[in-house]
């Protein structure tokens, strides 16, 4: 199965290694599975709400266009937050996966369904939202 990656954190306040040990934990699953990596995106100190433009998150804009130029089978990441935080983008990200004939899996959820990118999309925003106030407290 031909397989894009993504990877992303969101601060600088965060570990530089994110991305890359992201990466590292999908490759593994990509190597277990025998899937074959086509393509590796991550997109550095970005918010999952930043949405999905070009210029916002850059990789993500990348990845989309390979999957529907055709020739990948799907979207691996470790969660789905990783790919967004904003239930909006996430539908996005599922619709636009899905009419291009591939699928989302990622490593916490499994195969991503419109029930799924539903349900933890409105979760991930909803977690994003919460935080910002706790780190506004904080």
């Amino acid at each position: 199965m031909k397989t894009d990656l993504y990877a992303r954190y969101s601060s600088a306040l965060q570990n530089s290694q994110s991305a890359e040990d992201q990466l590292r934990i999908l490759r593994e699953r990509c190597a277990k599975e025998c899937w074959e990596v086509v393509g590796e995106y991550a997109d550095l100190e970005v918010s999952g709400a930043a949405g999905l433009g070009r210029h916002a998150r850059p990789q993500l804009h990348a990845l989309l266009k390979h999957i529907e130029a055709g020739g990948v089978d799907q979207l691996l990441t470790e969660s789905t937050d990783r790919a967004a935080r904003h239930i909006r983008d996430t539908h996005e990200i599922f619709e636009r996966i899905n009419y291009a004939g591939a699928r989302w899996f990622t490593l916490l959820q499994g195969e991503v369904s419109e029930m799924i990118a539903s349900f933890v999309g409105f979760m991930d925003s909803e977690f994003r939202k919460n935080l910002k106030e706790k780190v506004k407290r904080g």
